[in-house]
């Protein structure tokens, strides 16, 4: 068993980035467009590539929905012992590897804490003193085993939000071909091959306190994503809740950094 423990804050990714300029290549490209993982992801490239990606988004998002009775997620947070797919034992591993290399700053098992709040939700709420007492107890004292990917009893719960999406597009990578391929899931962006003019890929970065730009980006391929609470939180009396957690309070941070 390998005890995981949280520290700092568990980043749910949200980017506001926007592609400023396409790629061009030899092959007549596509635009597709799917709804996986709370955002509308959109998919520029060669026809073949375009079916892929929408193919693997897909599989992934029914595998990860928490709320999906048929996900592996949703069998693990509910002990329900069934086989997990070999696509969620890699993310669960490689998830522990990072937070156990990078302090545990984020971490995939406060599922209790986002429930909580369900900022993410059609109804978020304020949770009281004691549900929020309840929820940091649960992710405090949640034992997870990388052998049988399951909890030892019933404290903790998964929430694949910080990682889903960035897993997603390396696994949408690893199937593409040759030709340039643009993979748009909002808060994080996938930038594949190379233009035929030899141009870099440019993306303009949301301002977070204004409807325009801070600036443009030009680079070769690679993958983009930022996070801040900008467009996922909620008011009420004029304080605002945001997604990103601290794991040590079990509530929304508080800070001055948007983005």
């Amino acid at each position: 068993m390998r005890r995981i423990k949280g520290a700092v804050l568990a980043i749910f990714l949200f980017l506001s980035a926007f592609l400023a300029g396409c790629a061009g290549n030899n092959t007549p490209q596509t635009t597709r467009t799917v709804f996986v993982m709370d955002t509308a992801a959109s998919v520029k490239g060669a026809e073949s590539d375009a079916e892929s990606a929408v193919e693997t988004l897909t599989r992934l998002d029914r595998l990860f929905d928490r709320y999906d009775e048929q996900s592996d997620v949703y069998a693990i947070n509910n002990r329900l012992g069934k086989d997990i797919s070999e696509d969620t034992s890699e993310l669960i591993r490689r998830s522990v590897e990072l937070s156990e290399a990078y302090g545990n700053a984020v971490s995939i098992f406060a599922g209790d804490i986002t429930d909580a709040w369900s900022i993410a939700s059609e109804n978020p709420k304020i949770p009281t003193e004691s549900r929020i007492a309840v929820a940091l107890a649960s992710f405090d004292n949640a034992v997870f085993s990388l052998d049988t990917m399951s909890f030892a009893d019933e404290n903790g719960s998964l929430d694949l939000g910080s990682v889903a999406k960035g897993f997603a597009l390396d696994k949408v990578k690893e199937k593409l071909g040759d030709e340039s391929c643009i993979v748009s899931m909002s808060s994080s962006i996938l930038l594949h091959g190379q233009k035929v003019n030899g141009e870099k890929f440019s993306v303009a970065i949301r301002d977070p306190d204004t409807a325009g730009t801070l600036g443009t980006l030009y680079t070769d391929e690679c993958f983009l994503s930022t996070s801040g609470g900008y467009e996922r939180f909620f008011e009420v009396d004029g304080r605002r809740y945001i997604h990103i957690f601290d794991l040590e309070t079990g509530a929304p941070c508080e800070t001055d950094l948007t983005s």
